[in-house]
């Protein structure tokens, strides 16, 4: 499937292989398929980000991440960030002082 349009004019097809060689001869030419998307209605065009906005994104994740490094100080770390030998270690030292003070 090709996108052709019309020589001079916004009409845009979808049509086969052969279809579109034929066309193409006949005076119409190859067009992008998002040209033929926008035309539909079927896609969104996109909007390119101004420095400004990537600036502020980039501002805003850095405070975001600086956020959670201030929450996360003097916290112990979850078990799902430890090793699984340094976890299996861990769960060995506290069966060892369970058993020392039962005993």
């Amino acid at each position: 499937m090709k996108c052709i349009k019309e020589t001079g004019s916004t009409n845009i097809k979808r049509v086969s292989d052969e279809e579109a060689a034929k066309k193409v001869k006949a005076g119409w030419e190859y067009c992008p398929k998002s040209g033929w998307k926008v035309e539909r209605g079927t896609s969104k065009p996109t909007a390119k980000k101004g420095k400004a906005e990537i600036k502020s994104a980039e501002v805003a994740e850095e405070a975001e991440e600086a956020v959670g490094k201030t929450e996360l100080a003097g916290k112990k770390p979850a078990n799902k960030t430890l090793k699984k030998s340094e976890r299996t270690s861990k769960y060995k030292q506290k069966k060892a002082d369970q058993t020392s003070k039962s005993a």
